[in-house]
């Protein structure tokens, strides 16, 4: 099996570059997609957390630069948020290298607060990060998956010392399953050594222990095989790996048979 999530807002934006002819019949300014967002939910009272999967309605307006989005969250069994976010202008920062946009506080339907809102978007590689609290009790981080497009990987050779620490750039995405607290681990520029490189630039392993945590994520497992099985060399000895920063960061360690890499990732660009 070999996987590649395409993200919709990054494909939108491709689609929307060179799609003008000459009077501009081809032209949409305000384009809506939908995207599934993993919802990381910590109820404060009990000290909890749970993982919530639900699709996102997002409206782009390319000209003006703003994003608005329709979206629910089951904060706890049975009670699900539903709310809209009118649209919200982005702003953009060279030292983030990333867009963002904020809003106040907003009243469901049904009654619920939504506050503190934040949201960030990487217009380059499409992923879409929301953080906000639900009646003062429920801090609810939503992510598009969890794309951890930028890295810095340090690879240690285990069985000769002698051999200098080598710094990779590798990209990692991971799709959650909550029926067998299983996850997918698409690995981009994978290498498990100095100079070897899978020729297709990617290897996906799909046996990797997941737990919900009120820091995030936490992944773990031993003896990974990819799914490719002519990619032997690339077995897992052990990982572990967890999120932190309210998703937004990813570290720990893979170890194959020769190397040790230490993963420090994240959504956003490292500055």
């Amino acid at each position: 099996m070999k996987k590649l999530w395409i993200l919709p807002l990054l494909a939108l934006i491709m689609a929307s570059c060179g799609s003008d002819d000459d009077n501009n019949n081809n032209y949409v300014q305000v384009r809506e997609f939908s995207q599934v967002m993993y919802n990381h939910v910590v109820d404060r009272e009990e000290g909890t957390a749970r993982l919530s999967i639900k699709d996102t309605r997002f409206t782009y307006d390319i000209a003006n630069v703003t994003l608005g989005f329709t979206t629910s969250v089951e904060v706890s069994a049975g009670h699900v948020v539903s709310f809209t976010m009118g649209s919200k202008e982005m702003t953009y920062s060279t030292t983030d290298v990333y867009h963002s946009y904020t809003s106040g506080v907003l009243t469901t339907s049904a009654g619920e607060k939504v506050s503190n809102i934040k949201g960030r978007v990487d217009l380059r590689t499409g992923a879409m990060y929301v953080s906000y609290t639900v009646d003062d009790r429920y801090d609810v981080t939503s992510t598009s998956v969890l794309p951890y497009y930028y890295s810095r990987v340090s690879m240690v050779n285990r069985t000769d010392s002698g051999d200098d620490t080598v710094f990779v750039d590798q990209h990692y995405t991971f799709e959650l399953n909550p029926e067998t607290q299983k996850a997918v681990m698409v690995v981009n520029n994978c290498s498990v050594t100095r100079k070897t490189w899978v020729p297709q630039s990617q290897v996906v392993y799909a046996d990797i222990d997941y737990e919900v945590t009120k820091d995030g994520y936490e992944f773990t497992g031993e003896n990974i095989k990819p799914d490719d099985t002519s990619l032997s060399d690339y077995v897992i000895e052990s990982l572990s790996l967890k999120t932190g920063n309210r998703l937004a960061d990813l570290s720990g360690v893979i170890t194959h048979s020769n190397y040790e890499s230490t993963v420090s990732a994240s959504i956003f660009y490292l500055k």
